[in-house]
């Protein structure tokens, strides 16, 4: 009898003193909005109102640009929601409250008003090219429930040989000497952008605590 009361007092303590699985607490994801993609051919962004300087639209620059900014975002844990509209409408004050307003029905906290003016593919393939891809875009991300902008920035590049450019070195080798399709150019250009405004809010979080 002691020898049983003995065992089950020993299993007792040896499940008790075990070591509890820690719980898995994930980050809760940050949402964005985006608006529609405006397209623009003038020589001022609407948004901003900075200069810049429009070249070609093809006509899937715009899927590839969309494509682009989600995959950016999200590999840096921020969803991407897109505001789906049936006529497209041109950025303006009463457009961006519009948008916000459904921004915060999906639970958004901010809003993307992404501007495309330059997107022309390559001719050609990643060993030789006739003419090399070019884009030229700018993003804006308002604050959903002020309505203001909280950053803006913007990239444009055309990709340059080696030999035009010698101080492109460090990025020739990261693109392992090859010509870029439109939507890779675009991509570096995101990351870079979205990194900025990551390193942004950094610096702002960490003023306000100071």
């Amino acid at each position: 009898m002691f020898k049983k009361v003995f065992f089950f007092l020993s299993c007792f303590l040896l499940v008790s003193c075990q070591k509890k699985p820690e719980l898995e607490i994930s980050a809760p994801q940050l949402i964005f909005a985006q608006a529609p993609v405006q397209l623009v051919y003038s020589f001022s962004c609407p948004v901003c109102q900075k200069d810049i300087l429009p070249c070609q639209i093809e006509e899937r620059g715009e899927a590839e640009f969309n494509k682009a900014i989600s995959k950016v975002f999200e590999a840096q844990g921020i969803k991407v929601v897109k505001i789906e509209e049936k006529n497209r409408r041109e950025f303006s004050p009463k457009s961006l409250i519009r948008w916000c307003e459904l921004a915060k029905v999906l639970n958004a906290e901010k809003i993307i008003v992404p501007v495309l003016f330059c997107w022309q593919e390559r001719k050609g393939s990643a060993i030789s090219v006739s003419l090399p891809a070019q884009v030229g875009f700018h993003l804006h991300i308002f604050d959903v429930k002020s309505y203001k902008l909280i950053w803006s920035g913007g990239f444009q590049e055309k990709q340059e040989p080696l030999s035009a450019n010698l101080f492109e070195l460090d990025k020739f080798i990261k693109r392992g000497g090859k010509w870029l399709k439109a939507e890779e150019l675009a991509r570096e250009g995101l990351e870079k952008l979205v990194k900025e405004y990551l390193d942004s809010q950094k610096q702002n979080a960490s003023n306000t605590s100071n």
